[in-house]
């Protein structure tokens, strides 16, 4: 157990639904245990319930909720800052010619890492992530962001019309690959996915027929509407028979509490009563809608019907991924709407940064404030001695008048330490613990369980596998929910080659990992880990072979369990 002394800030009441000042909290301790806040109050009296217990002094500035960011596009961190273009031209020019360089594996995860630890410097500790057109780039970022302990939630972007070719998939082809990364990644650790055509302009109706299927299966949804007029008009013009945007993904049954939509700068009313009617939530991405000019978010309008709003950097057409960026963003924005705005207080933007967000992607269970019983997901807060800030923040007459300060001046170089679960980030984990794909050496034999070979076979199109660490023979892998920590003295690292995956198999053949039962199986990839039979190897790496398995008995007293590898003949995929 730790005792974090700080000013504590936070807004576990809704400042939307009643006085602003009664939804603000403030505290001056929080005792932490096993990455959970365990206790609240001040100092002293939590110096005296655990008087053995260490504390540690977060003096200066303010102590929040890890930031929720509600959208933000991963592939586009290296194109921020195309000014000057409305949203089609910018996609054109701007976003799609990054989001294909996705392709190549190696560059989706040099830029996942990016992404992920600049949210982590910016504070950002949940996020519903707009993910790649890239079956691959998905698993490098899902990968990263177990590495990390981050909340994460996204998933592959569909799109059949429309974009360059690159980007372009078929139903059949979304649906199987969709498929398959929700079996690998949904609901391992903090990871969770969502199905996410790109928007019902690149999206046909088979293909958002698709993604009504992949619904079933408990995940997330998101998409973009009502962002750009001239958007607008351009998906009018292809569903002729809808009542309006939102209906091209309400006919097919999308519209859910679990449904994050970005942007809808330009509403109907017959649209917000949709939303509201089904409890789904927007994101509303402030300097991304100013920067393309886009429109003026009509906050109010949303608010009078109850529907849920968090905020986004949307990151590529925005201005960054710092949230407090994003609520002074709204904030102008509601002041510039004048008699239609809405009138935004300190407490406001702070729970639009964060709480908002664990709402709308239900986590606020977990996440979104630091009350006792949730995560300890923070951010502290605390500028450097003599910068404009500090000394505003030394003037400030009370918590809102600091938090006030804090949204109008600070930037990610006042983020002075971040809180993962408990766990303070400390930089790029992919330095520390190998990257998917990187070098990785093989210390002695490693036992490998089921989850393991689901995860191989789940990437027999790409023909290479992902960095898979173990620690003192037991398994520790960050893509299936573990925490991945770095090579120790007595650990043990598997790599596989790109060139080791046979296409067929029947049992284990020449050191090669093959299939253990081969009767046609009309889809592509794994099976569920409980369709299997009892299981029990280890891997070595001679030179011949990079990793081979082997049969190998009674290595191990925990219970293993053999399954049907996805490696299927070219017939029944």
């Amino acid at each position: 157990m730790t005792i974090y002394a700080a000013h504590v800030v936070d807004t576990p009441g809704d400042p939307f639904a009643g006085d602003p000042a009664a939804a603000l909290a403030e505290d001056g301790a929080l005792l932490v245990c096993d990455g959970v806040i365990r206790a609240r109050g001040s100092l002293a009296t939590l110096r005296a319930g655990h008087p053995g217990e260490p504390v540690t002094r977060l003096d200066g500035g303010l102590l929040v909720p890890g930031f929720v960011d509600a959208h933000v596009h991963f592939p586009q961190i290296r194109a921020i800052g195309g000014l000057g273009m409305p949203l089609l031209d910018w996609l054109e020019k701007c976003a799609l010619p990054e989001e294909s360089k996705l392709a190549d594996r190696a560059y989706a995860r040099a830029v996942a890492a990016e992404f992920l630890d600049g949210l982590v410097a910016s504070g950002t500790t949940s996020a519903l992530v707009f993910g790649s057109h890239f079956a691959p780039a998905m698993d490098e970022l899902f990968a990263a962001a177990a590495r990390r302990g981050l909340n994460i939630t996204s998933g592959l972007v569909l799109s059949d019309r429309i974009l360059r070719p690159e980007l372009l998939n078929s139903p059949e082809t979304a649906l199987a690959d969709s498929a398959d990364l929700i079996l690998r990644w949904h609901d391992r650790g903090r990871l969770r996915y969502a199905v996410t055509p790109r928007f019902s302009l690149s999206a046909s109706d088979d293909m958002l027929d698709a993604c009504a299927q992949l619904l079933g299966k408990g995940v997330w949804f998101t998409s973009h509407i009502n962002e750009n007029l001239a958007e607008i008009a351009t998906v009018a013009g292809l569903f002729p028979g809808a009542r309006h945007y939102l209906d091209t993904y309400g006919r097919h049954h999308l519209i859910t509490p679990r449904s994050v939509f970005a942007h809808n700068v330009h509403p109907g009313d017959a649209e917000l009563a949709m939303l509201a009617e089904h409890g789904a939530s927007v994101a509303h991405c402030p300097t991304s809608n100013c920067a393309l000019g886009s429109g003026l978010f009509p906050l109010r309008r949303h608010v009078e019907r109850g529907i849920g709003v968090a905020l986004g950097s949307d990151v590529g057409a925005g201005a960054g991924l710092f949230l407090p960026k994003e609520a002074l963003q709204a904030y102008f924005i509601q002041q510039l709407l004048g008699d239609g705005g809405l009138a935004l207080t300190p407490a406001h933007l702070l729970y639009l940064a964060t709480r908002a967000g664990a709402q709308a992607l239900g986590l606020g269970g977990r996440v979104g404030d630091l009350a006792v019983g949730k995560d300890f997901d923070a951010v502290w807060l605390r500028p450097a001695d003599g910068s404009t800030l500090a000394v505003n923040l030394r003037h400030a007459r009370d918590t809102s008048d600091a938090l006030a300060r804090i949204f109008a001046l600070a930037t990610p170089a006042d983020v002075a330490g971040v809180w993962i679960r408990g766990e303070r980030a400390t930089g790029s984990l992919d330095a520390e613990a190998g990257a998917v794909g990187a070098p990785a050496a093989v210390a002695g034999d490693v036992l490998v369980d089921a989850e393991v070979v689901l995860g191989l076979a789940e990437h027999h199109r790409e023909r290479q596998l992902a960095v898979l660490e173990f620690d003192d023979g037991e398994l520790e892998l960050g893509r299936f929910g573990g925490q991945q920590r770095a090579q120790r003295a007595h650990g043990h690292v598997v790599q596989l080659a790109e060139d080791g995956l046979p296409a067929l198999g029947g049992r284990v053949q020449g050191g090669e990992l093959v299939a253990d039962r081969v009767e046609p199986v009309q889809r592509r990839g794994a099976p569920l880990p409980d369709q299997g039979h009892a299981f029990d190897r280890v891997v070595r790496a001679p030179a011949a072979h990079p990793v081979p398995v082997e049969e190998h008995q009674g290595h191990h007293a925990s219970v293993r369990h053999k399954i049907v590898c996805g490696y299927y003949p070219s017939a029944a995929i």
